[in-house]
């Protein structure tokens, strides 16, 4: 019995993009005998269309209740669907009927019970599990553990961090989302969103090779609101193929992307880039180096400038050699004599798990990464976590919490660039719209942190050779001013200040480099409840302003 391996749906974008035949060519499953009905189900499954696939074998599943074997497959099929509730009480179903050949059975009845939200439930059936496998199944042995860990996780989050953490969360309207997916956010600028979508309103079936394909798509904020369903056009893209993952370089005349097609049954990715000049965008090229491979998928790139060293980082997703699991984020250098990447290092398991990884985001003036995972401690699939690092040098993550993360997938959390407290993610939790199913298809979100744990740290630099000061951040910290300080000097501008993060008994960690401004003055926006060190260190005068 295999494993049932969960890829998100949104990087693979198979069951939908493939389907079997034209709705005139499907016959009625009542209408059909038992083996007609599992023969109709498998070449479906061949073609990658779930939902076909379901409606077949699950009318066969009804008129052979004992065979457990179709039935174990109708729950991961229910499962890759994101039907849970179905999902959960197929593989208990089959569990209850055969105990040891289906043990499995029984951790995948608990993760959708997790995915359901019943933790407490969850938690028992996933001690009971851990207690009763006997299976050489190394990864799941390591996985339950995980998944108890993130049992407990979401009592504490849930229960103790919502009533602290005030945050707007709000669906965008049917002008972005539809009943198909919608995904890959991106930010042109601070009111001008890219984003990825199957603009399909119902569940047709295609012959195979078919079907809506992703497409890129742009939409602008007007107050609170987004709106816009208007095509992104970048010249002499092939809409043969999908194209999702948009990604902006920092001064926005940069635009990554994946183009992606099913080669030998599995969905291939490579990430292509398109440049802006006079206000028109380019021809797209494939990106030259080692990120691209043509036997592994690369995709979901997001690019970055390293505040340590000013270099150019590409940050993406892929399924090569030499990860720690399924999918892991991985990161490539940009050289401007060569113009190409260097050869991807993996980020390190500081980052990568035996999960999946995936959506990287780089928040470059908090030298911060925002990630999905479905590998760290969860409260349910996928859960968007945050770390302070580049490159391989990572701070252990932290799940940003509830109501943000929730049980169902959470992903692509990115940030407005000139709101740090605002942003866009993307969900497929109850309350959105779907095709099938509460929770089949993923939907973009906005977020507004309405009382984020920042503390405002206003200061004057007078003139020194050196300065390192520590911060105590707690969570009763007011504003705070002039931390330092020597009004005997002269105050001076255009000097860096770096900021550092010191956590635990880990080397601190630079999280940003500021300057101070004509009048020699500075502002931070920092944590609470958190340690910080400033370091100001003056190599040469530079011109100052006695005020």
């Amino acid at each position: 019995m295999k494993e049932c391996k969960y890829i998100a749906f949104l990087l693979l974008l198979s069951i939908w993009c493939n389907t079997t035949v034209h709705a005139q060519d499907i016959p009625d499953p009542k209408r059909l005998k038992a083996n007609q009905l599992k023969a109709y189900s498998k070449s479906a499954q061949e073609l990658g269309d779930v939902y076909t696939a379901i409606d077949y074998l699950d009318r066969y599943c009804h008129l052979k209740p004992k065979d457990l074997e179709a039935a174990y497959q109708l729950a991961q099929l229910y499962h890759k669907a994101k039907n849970y509730g179905e999902a959960q009480d197929w593989y208990h179903k089959v569990f209850e009927a055969d105990k040891s050949r289906y043990i499995e059975g029984l951790f995948y009845y608990a993760l959708m019970l997790k995915a359901n939200g019943h933790y407490k439930e969850a938690e028992g059936f996933f001690d009971e599990f851990k207690k009763k496998y006997k299976g050489s199944n190394a990864n799941l042995r390591r996985r339950v553990k995980t998944e108890i860990n993130g049992c407990k996780l979401a009592y504490d989050i849930i229960d103790k961090e919502s009533a602290d953490l005030k945050v707007r969360i709000a669906h965008m309207d049917n002008s972005i989302n539809n009943p198909h997916m919608e995904y890959s956010p991106a930010f042109m600028d601070d009111e001008t969103m890219v984003y990825s979508s199957l603009k399909a309103k119902s569940l047709p079936h295609y012959k195979k090779g078919e079907g809506p394909k992703s497409q890129f798509y742009i939409a602008n904020q007007y107050g609170n609101n987004w709106e816009g369903s208007q095509p992104f056009e970048i010249p002499n893209l092939n809409k043969e193929f999908n194209y999702s993952n948009a990604s902006f370089s920092p001064d926005a005349s940069q635009f990554y992307f994946t183009q992606c097609e099913k080669k030998a049954g599995k969905m291939h990715c490579a990430i292509y880039v398109s440049k802006r000049e006079n206000n028109k965008w380019g021809e797209p090229k494939l990106i030259e180096g080692g990120v691209n491979d043509p036997k592994y998928t690369a995709t979901q790139p997001n690019i970055a400038v390293s505040n340590k060293k000013g270099k150019t980082l590409l940050y993406f997703v892929s399924d090569r050699p030499g990860g720690k699991g399924g999918l892991d984020i991985w990161y490539s250098a940009y050289n401007k004599q060569t113009e190409t990447f260097s050869e991807p290092k993996n980020l390190g398991s500081k980052v990568n798990t035996i999960g999946d990884e995936m959506t990287p985001y780089y928040h470059q003036a908090k030298n911060t990464l925002y990630f999905s995972s479905d590998g760290w401690p969860n409260i349910g699939g996928l859960d968007i976590y945050k770390t302070v690092g580049a490159e391989r040098k990572w701070r252990a993550p932290s799940n940003i919490g509830h109501p943000v993360n929730s049980s169902f997938d959470d992903l692509y959390y990115v940030l407005n660039p000139f709101n740090y407290d605002a942003g866009l993610f993307v969900s497929n939790r109850t309350g959105g719209l779907s095709l099938r199913g509460q929770n089949c298809c993923d939907d973009i979100y906005s977020f507004e942190w309405q009382d984020y744990l920042n503390v405002t740290v206003h200061g004057k630099l007078y003139d020194v050779d050196f300065i390192e000061k520590v911060l105590e951040m707690d969570n009763d910290a007011e504003e705070k001013e002039e931390l330092i300080m020597d009004q005997s000097r002269l105050l001076i501008k255009d000097q860096p200040v770096k900021v550092y993060e010191i956590a635990g008994g880990d080397e601190p960690t630079l999280i940003e480099t500021i300057t101070t401004d004509d009048k020699g003055e500075y502002t931070l926006e920092i944590e609470k409840d958190k340690r910080y060190k400033v370091v100001v260190e003056r190599v040469t005068l530079i011109n100052t302003t006695n005020l």
